[in-house]
């Protein structure tokens, strides 16, 4: 697959935006080519899952590179948070400028996007304010809380992105085994989906995160199980 250079928009997204329901907060994300020209707009959940929709959707728009440019309207998002614990470049737009970027970098001949809610425009205006350079994106210091998780980051950037949609199909299910950290490259789908989470656990060290936390602990220790 040809190697794509794109860039990445992240707005905050109010809840009737997203037409769901969940607790969780929920971000907007735009990805646009080196040309600015938009490839997608979607709503991810601010948390673990819509981290890794993210980065499956940032792999299959780009090609596969790891150093696609995040600019985000918050430093505090949870998205944003592990971006920057794996090392991804990232830029934090001021809070003013936000609508600014919307309106200098919105495609007035597109009815789509002079239609487009605020926090779908403001993510479009992200994204193309870094492929301008009007925004530059650099990678930030990790937060202390996020530095156990680098290795585990590290592994799921090094996901292929078939891997990675497979493992955002087991993070989304609610049967059975979620995810076994911390493994690496696409040791996490295999163990998954093999069923020899149990054995990795034990030869890792590693949490099982699941939603039958009963059922795992008949086999496994108390502390070694996360549920969900």
């Amino acid at each position: 697959m040809a190697l794509v250079r794109v860039y990445c928009g992240l707005a905050s997204a109010p809840p009737a935006a997203t037409a769901r329901s969940s607790a969780s907060a929920w971000l907007t994300a735009a990805v646009v080519d080196d040309a600015g020209r938009l490839l997608d707009v979607c709503d991810i959940s601010d948390d673990a899952v819509g981290y890794a929709e993210l980065g499956a959707l940032l792999s299959e728009r780009s090609g596969g590179t790891a150093g696609v440019a995040v600019a985000a309207d918050s430093a505090e998002h949870q998205i944003t948070l592990l971006l920057a614990a794996a090392g991804r470049p990232l830029s934090i737009a001021d809070e003013e400028s936000l609508d600014d970027y919307a309106e200098r970098f919105g495609d007035d001949d597109s009815p789509d996007e002079i239609q487009a809610a605020t926090n779908e425009r403001r993510a479009v205006g992200l994204a193309r304010a870094l492929q301008a350079g009007a925004l530059a994106a650099s990678v930030q210091g990790a937060p202390r809380e996020l530095m156990a998780l680098k290795p585990v980051l590290a592994a799921h950037a090094a996901l292929s992105s078939e891997d990675r949609r497979r493992l955002v199909d087991l993070a989304t299910t609610v049967d059975g085994v979620t995810a076994v950290l911390p493994l690496l490259g696409a040791d996490v789908v295999a163990a998954a989906e093999d069923g020899h989470e149990a054995v990795e656990v034990r030869r890792h060290g590693a949490l099982l995160a699941t939603y039958e936390g009963a059922q795992a602990r008949r086999v496994l220790p108390d502390e070694a199980v996360l549920d969900l």
